[in-house]
């Protein structure tokens, strides 16, 4: 699933370092879903990557899901990183995905997956709830006071008392 960040990243040595921190927490993510039980249908991914690029869309992000066509031994891990980023708001929105990623096995976690974004997409409140300005947290004040540290005591050695043992 290719992510055009448009005009976000201005140095194109910064887009880069982005991409490579991008495929990192993918395959981390991806690590977490077990290997299906058999491999996925490429319909059933295809599915899933087209009704993830329509929530993505709620978030101002331009995705182009790709179209399988082969067996699926495992998922891309950009639709992973994706995924679990919508995964995140829609619990945070209260309705969170049926499926968590740990648990998808099979086609039918797959397919509950797909019809619960497909609800999230077309969700006006889902839609107004990414559009909230999110809540600033009031930052609180330490103070901090420097004293001088206490002076060290200064113990007196009596040489001569350790001469005459």
């Amino acid at each position: 699933m290719p992510f055009d960040p448009g005009a976000s990243i201005p140095d194109p040595a910064l887009q880069g370092v982005a991409e490579d921190a991008d495929m990192m927490m993918g395959d981390a993510l991806a690590s977490l879903i077990p290997p299906p039980m058999r491999p996925y249908n490429p319909k059933v991914v295809t599915s899933l990557a087209n009704a993830l690029a329509d929530v993505l869309a709620l978030f101002d992000m331009a995705v182009e899901p790709e179209t399988y066509t082969g067996p699926q031994e495992s998922l891309d891990p950009d639709l992973v990183r994706f995924l679990s980023m919508v995964a995140t708001a829609a619990e945070d929105y209260g309705k969170p995905l049926p499926i968590r990623l740990e648990e998808m096995r099979d086609e039918a976690a797959l397919t509950r997956t797909t019809a619960a974004l497909t609800e999230l997409a077309n969700d006006a409140e889902f839609k107004a709830f990414l559009e909230e300005p999110s809540e600033e947290v009031d930052e609180a004040q330490v103070e901090v006071e420097v004293t001088a540290a206490p002076p060290e005591e200064v113990e007196a050695f009596d040489f001569a008392s350790r001469m005459r043992r």
